[in-house]
């Protein structure tokens, strides 16, 4: 190496050696803390007081309920054990042949968990609901709740 390119590489080094530590130390403190006793999952809601239909499977329960005035209506959904599909969509659906690219996406349900829905209150419609399963891309069960 000749004397001008040793001086510019040691400059450039130099230059290294104190912006990687400033930068390392800037990205350590930069990371956000965890705040104790707040939950990390999002919150599923409250229930509905009136339950206007229920069905009771092995993996799983789905209520229709509606507030008392019966002006809001909510699809509960409770996971008994871990499913066996982790990740499934609900849609509402108008009859059980209707296609899902057409249908209503009420919602995601996941692990073992309670989850509230809140749902269009449409009195003409029907209250059938399909579990798909996206990863698979099959339908996994229907779910008919009438009042």
């Amino acid at each position: 190496m000749m004397k001008p390119l040793r001086r510019r590489h040691l400059q450039i080094w130099t230059v290294w050696a104190i912006f990687i530590p400033i930068g390392m130390i800037a990205a350590y403190v930069n990371i956000p803390k965890k705040v104790a006793g707040e939950l990390i999952q999002i919150d599923s809601g409250k229930a509905l007081p009136l339950v206007i239909n229920s069905i009771d499977k092995t993996n799983y329960s789905v209520a229709l309920r509606s507030s008392e005035d019966k002006s809001q209506l909510q699809l509960e959904w409770i996971n008994k054990n871990a499913s066996a599909y982790p990740s499934s969509l609900i849609y509402k659906v108008s009859n059980e042949k209707q296609e899902l690219k057409d249908a209503e996406l009420i919602g995601r349900v996941e692990a073992k968990d309670h989850f509230y829905f809140p749902l269009k209150n449409d009195s003409t419609a029907k209250n059938i609901f399909v579990l798909y399963d996206i990863i698979h891309q099959q339908k996994i069960d229907i779910i008919k709740l009438t009042p």
